[in-house]
C-alpha cells in the first residue's frame, strides 16, 4: 500500500477514501447486502460485487432508532437513518512496510441505539497516534436486529451482522495496511457484551488475538428462548400483525416498529431496571445461556484481555429519573430484595461500608452498577486469574462536573478515542477542565495502544501495570491521578457474590 492510496480494491470491488490527518479514511463501506424488503429479519447476506469505484468519503446511514436514553448524558445526534446500514468505516495510517495492528470497534447502546458511523467513534486520532488501523462497525438494532419469533424470525440478527463484518475485515484489512493476524475486538456496553460472546465462539475467535471490553453489562444474561418468544409475540400483537406472517412483518413501516418498541419499553419499565424489550437470545447457536462460561475455556483463554468499568456506571441511567433521585431508603431496599433475595441486606451493608454517608440515590446507583456491571467484570477477572490466564483490569473514576452523574456509563469513551472536539455537545463533559481531560485521555489511549500492539497496556504514560492476579488483584485507576490500586473491590465486597 502506498503512503497515500485513496483507492483500495476490496473483495467486493474498489472503494475511494479521504485523505485525513491519520492517513486515509474509508467510510460507509458495505460488508453485507442491505437487509431491506424480503431480507428484513433475515441473517445478513453476502454483499453484491461492484466494478466502478465506490465512494467511501462519507459515512453511511445509521440503523433505524429513536433518541437514545442517554442523550441527556452523551448528547444527541441527527443523522440519516436507513435499514441499509450494514457498513463499516476504516481509518488507516496508510504507510508502507510492516502491516499494522487492527482495532475493530462495536458500539454500545443496549442494542437499540448508536452506530459505528457516529463521529464519537472516529478512529482518526487513534490511528494517527497509535499506528493502528481502526474499523468501526454498524449493525442492526432493536426489533430489526433482535426480534425473535420461533420458526419465523431467528433473532440475534445484529450479532450475525457483527460476525459478517468480522469475516469481511479478516479477508480485507490487509488491503488497508492492517495485519489480519493481529486484530483486537473492542466494544463498550452492548459492544462489550458482543465481544464476550465472540470470545466464546470457536467458529470466529481464531480471527482475533485480543479484546478490550469496556463497561460490559455482564450481569445481564441473554434472554431465554421462551422469554424472547413471549416478547416477540407481544410485539406482533401490538403491531396487529400475525406473528407467523413474515411478509406482513417485513412490510410494517420502520417508524411504527420503533414507536411500538418504545411503548412496550414504557409498559414494562421497572424501578432501577433499564432492560429493553429486545436483546440477545440464548439460542444455543450464536449465543449461549452463559456467555462468560464459554469465554473462560478453550481457545478463548489464549485471547489477551483488557477489561474495565467506570465507578458510577448506572448514574447515566438514573440521574434524570425522578423516582431514583427521590427514592426513599425502604424503596432501595425493596429493589435489592427483589433482585437479590436473602443476600440483599448483606450487599446493602457492604455498599454502605464502602460508600459511607451515601444518599439513597447514590446507594441505588452503586447497587445497580454492581449488579449490572461491576460484579460480572470482577468475577470474569477472578476466574481468569484462577485459571492462570492474564487479564488487565481498570476502573475509570474521573467524574462529570454535572450533578449526580459521577463517573457514569460512557464517560470514558471520549478519553479512549481522545477526540473531544467530536463530543462538544456532551453534557457529561461540560465545564470539565480541558487540560486535565486531555492529559488523562492521552494516557488512557496510550495504554490501549500498547495493548493493541502487544497485549499489555503497560506504557510510559501510566505507572507500572501488572495483570490482575491473586492476591494483589491490581487494578489501574484512571482519574486526575492515575495509579494502580490493590483489590479496590475488596474481599468483603466479593463475598456477597460468592467469588472470594
Amino acid at each position: 500500500m502506498r503512503d497515500i492510496d485513496l483507492i483500495v480494491e476490496t473483495t467486493a470491488g474498489p472503494v475511494r477514501g479521504n485523505a485525513v490527518s491519520a492517513g486515509v479514511a474509508f467510510l460507509g463501506i458495505p460488508y453485507a447486502s442491505p437487509p431491506t424488503g424480503v431480507r428484513r429479519f433475515l441473517p445478513p447476506q453476502p454483499i453484491s460485487a461492484w466494478r466502478e469505484v465506490r465512494d467511501g468519503t462519507r459515512p453511511g446511514p445509521i440503523a433505524p432508532q429513536l433518541t437514545s436514553r442517554l442523550a441527556r448524558v452523551m448528547g444527541d445526534f441527527d443523522l440519516a437513518q436507513s435499514e441499509d446500514c450494514l457498513t463499516l468505516n476504516i481509518w488507516t495510517p496508510a504507510t508502507a512496510g510492516k502491516a499494522l495492528p487492527v482495532l475493530v470497534w462495536f458500539h454500545g447502546g443496549a442494542f437499540t441505539s448508536g452506530s459505528g458511523q457516529l463521529p464519537w467513534y472516529s478512529g482518526e486520532t487513534l490511528a494517527r497516534r497509535g499506528g493502528v488501523v481502526v474499523v468501526t462497525v454498524s449493525y442492526r438494532l432493536g426489533p430489526l436486529g433482535f426480534l425473535y419469533l420461533p420458526g419465523v424470525v431467528d433473532g440475534n440478527m445484529g450479532l450475525q451482522d457483527q460476525r459478517a463484518a468480522l469475516r469481511w475485515i479478516a479477508a480485507n484489512v490487509a488491503r488497508f495496511g492492517g495485519d489480519p493476524r493481529n486484530i483486537t475486538v473492542s466494544g463498550q456496553s452492548a459492544g462489550a457484551r458482543s465481544g464476550l460472546i465472540l470470545m466464546g465462539d470457536d467458529a470466529l475467535n481464531d480471527l482475533f488475538r485480543r479484546v478490550i471490553l469496556m463497561s460490559g453489562p455482564f450481569g445481564i444474561r441473554p434472554s431465554s428462548t421462551d422469554a424472547a418468544a413471549h416478547a416477540g409475540f407481544e410485539f406482533a400483537r401490538a403491531l396487529d400483525v400475525d406473528p407467523v406472517d413474515l411478509r406482513a412483518l417485513q412490510s410494517v413501516p420502520v417508524d411504527r416498529l420503533l414507536r411500538t418498541t418504545a411503548e412496550l419499553a414504557q409498559k414494562h419499565r421497572e424501578f432501577g431496571n433499564s432492560r429493553l424489550p429486545f436483546d440477545t437470545v440464548a439460542d444455543g447457536k450464536f449465543v449461549p445461556a452463559d456467555p462468560t462460561s464459554l469465554a473462560l475455556r478453550g481457545r478463548a483463554l489464549d485471547i489477551d484481555v483488557l477489561v474495565g468499568t467506570t465507578r458510577d456506571e448506572s448514574a447515566a441511567h438514573l440521574a434524570f429519573d425522578p423516582e431514583a433521585i427521590e427514592a426513599r431508603p425502604e424503596r432501595v431496599r425493596a429493589a435489592a430484595v427483589k433482585w437479590l433475595g436473602d443476600a440483599a441486606d448483606a450487599r446493602l451493608n457492604e455498599l454502605k461500608r464502602l460508600w459511607p454517608n451515601t444518599s439513597p440515590y447514590s446507594l441505588l446507583v452503586h447497587l445497580v452498577t454492581d449488579q449490572t456491571f461491576l460484579h460480572g467484570t470482577v468475577a470474569f477477572a477472578e476466574k481468569r486469574a484462577t485459571l492462570g490466564r492474564p487479564v488487565f483490569l481498570y476502573r475509570f473514576d474521573w467524574q462529570s462536573p454535572m450533578q449526580r452523574l459521577g463517573a457514569c456509563h460512557c464517560i470514558d469513551l471520549p478519553f479512549a478515542f481522545n477526540n473531544f472536539d467530536n463530543w462538544a455537545d456532551a453534557p457529561m463533559l461540560a465545564e470539565g477542565d480541558r487540560e486535565t481531560m486531555s492529559g488523562l485521555a492521552a494516557a488512557m489511549q496510550d495504554s490501549f495502544i500498547s495493548f493493541i500492539h502487544d497485549g499489555s497496556p503497560a506504557c510510559d504514560a501510566t505507572p507500572p501495570w501488572l495483570p490482575y492476579t491473586h492476591p494483589e488483584r491490581t487494578t489501574m485507576r484512571f482519574d486526575e491521578i492515575i495509579e494502580p490500586v490493590g483489590d479496590p473491590a475488596g474481599v468483603h465486597w466479593r463475598r456477597p457474590f460468592g467469588t472470594a
